[in-house]
C-alpha cells in the first residue's frame, strides 16, 4: 500500500470581459453540425522506470482482424508475453534496459484499449506502490503536486510515439509564479525514445510545483513520476490534471483524513478569487476557511484541508 499521500489539486481559468461597438460586423458563420469519427489506430507508452514493472493490457471487445503490435523501446524489439485482444494480458519487465513499451492498434471497426504500469518504488524512492494508466499521445497536459526538494522528487517521463523527433515545450509554476529555465523549452526527443527529466534540473527546491507540458511538435506520451522520503513516503505517479475551467469537481477525500491540501493552480493573467464548496454525504458542509481564496496570476497555492 502507498503511504504516501497526494495533495487534491485542479486549475482554475480566468476570463476577462471586454466592451467594445463597432458600426458594422459580419453575420457569425454558421456552426459545422458534429459527426462521428471511428479512430482507427491507437497507440499507448507504458513507462518502465523501475525495474521490475508488472504492464497490463485489455480491451472490452476484440474485433478478429485488428493488427496489434507491442514493442520495447528503445530498440522496438517484439514484446510476445504481452497482448490486447482476448481479455486481460500482463507481464512483467525485468530488462534494466527498457525505457517504455508501445502497445499499438489498427482496426477499422475501432481501435480502443486500455493499459497499465505498476511497479514498487525502490528505497531511494520511500518504496510504495505506483500505478499508472499508459497515456496516448497528448497535445498538452498538466500536472499539479510535483516538487524538487531534496525529500520530495518528482521526474516527466516523455516518450515519442511517432516516427519521427518530437519537440516538447514546459511552463513550469510555483507559488511565487512562473518560475524561469533555460532548459524548459525545446526540449527533443528522437523517434521510438524516451527522456527522463529531473525537476530539480528546472526548478530546484521547490516543494510544490505545477508542470504544464505542450508538445510543439510529434505525438509524445507524457507522465509525471513523484517520490518522497520524508514523514509521508512514497512513490505514485501524478494524474493528469484537468484543463484549466472556471468550474471544477475534484475527488472526494475519506473522512478524518490528515495532511491533505488543496493546491489551485492560476493559468490565467488575472489574479482569481475562488469559491470552494464541500459537499458531504448529507449535503453541503459550511467551511468558513474556503470561502474567498485568492490565486495570484500564473502561479500555484496550497491550502490545508
Amino acid at each position: 500500500m502507498n503511504r504516501f499521500i497526494r495533495p487534491l489539486s485542479f486549475l482554475v481559468v480566468v476570463a476577462a470581459g471586454a466592451v467594445g461597438a463597432a458600426m458594422w460586423q459580419p453575420s457569425p458563420a454558421q456552426p459545422r453540425q458534429p459527426a462521428l469519427a471511428t479512430i482507427t489506430e491507437f497507440a499507448r507508452a507504458c513507462p518502465i522506470q523501475v525495474n521490475p514493472t508488472a504492464v497490463a493490457a485489455g480491451e472490452a471487445v476484440a474485433h478478429p482482424s485488428a493488427q496489434t503490435s507491442i514493442t520495447t523501446l528503445p530498440g522496438g524489439k517484439a514484446l510476445d508475453d504481452l497482448r490486447i485482444g482476448g481479455g486481460w494480458s500482463q507481464t512483467m519487465i525485468k530488462n534494466g534496459s527498457v525505457r517504455a513499451i508501445e502497445l499499438r492498434k489498427r482496426d477499422d471497426d475501432g481501435a480502443g484499449f486500455v493499459a497499465f504500469a505498476a511497479a514498487t518504488g525502490s528505497d531511494q524512492e520511500g518504496g510504495g506502490l505506483a500505478v499508472t494508466d499508459c497515456p496516448p499521445a497528448q497535445a498538452d497536459s498538466w500536472f499539479v503536486g510535483a516538487g524538487s526538494t531534496v525529500r520530495h522528487r518528482s521526474t516527466l517521463v516523455l516518450t515519442n510515439l511517432g516516427d519521427s523527433a518530437a519537440v516538447a515545450d514546459l511552463e513550469v509554476v510555483g507559488a511565487n509564479g512562473a518560475v524561469e529555465s533555460v532548459n524548459a523549452e525545446g526540449i527533443v526527443v528522437d523517434a521510438g525514445k524516451t527522456r527522463h527529466i529531473n525537476l530539480a534540473d528546472l526548478a530546484a527546491g521547490e516543494a510544490q510545483l505545477g508542470v504544464h507540458v505542450v508538445i510543439r511538435r510529434g505525438a509524445m506520451s507524457t507522465v509525471m513520476r513523484d517520490s518522497s522520503t520524508a514523514d509521508s513516503k512514497g512513490s505514485e505517479w501524478i494524474p493528469r490534471t484537468r484543463d484549466a475551467a472556471r468550474n471544477q469537481t475534484v475527488s472526494a477525500i475519506p473522512a478524518g483524513a490528515k495532511g491533505r491540501q488543496l493546491l489551485i493552480v492560476n493559468d490565467g493573467s488575472d489574479s482569481a478569487t475562488v469559491e470552494v464548496e464541500v459537499i458531504g454525504k448529507d449535503g453541503a458542509i459550511v467551511a468558513d476557511d474556503f470561502d474567498q481564496l485568492k490565486v495570484d496570476a500564473g502561479s500555484l497555492k496550497s491550502f490545508d484541508m
